[in-house]
């Protein structure tokens, strides 16, 4: 177990000296930022009154293959305020 760990401790030692363990913190930081906006964006998108009143219709028509799902996305997002064709 000592081994063990004292290659880590290495490992650990040469990867700061290196930049990579700052390089990868900061790339978990960006990626952190971009995952809470996501969630945000779905929770909001998710709540908002007029796609909870165009979801279910869209999504059957969809089902039943009466529209595609890339112009019920658009209508969704329209109702979300959202112009995804701009």
């Amino acid at each position: 177990i000592e081994a063990m760990w004292q290659v880590i401790e290495e490992f650990a030692v040469k990867t700061r000296d290196a930049g990579d363990f700052q390089r990868r913190r900061r790339e978990q930081a960006r990626d952190w930022v971009h995952e809470m906006v996501r969630e945000a964006l779905v929770k909001a998108f998710a709540q908002h009154e007029d796609v909870r009143k165009r979801m279910p219709e869209l999504e059957t028509l969809v089902m039943e293959g009466r529209l595609p799902a890339t112009t019920a996305a658009h209508e969704l997002l329209k109702a979300f305020g959202v112009d995804a064709l701009a």
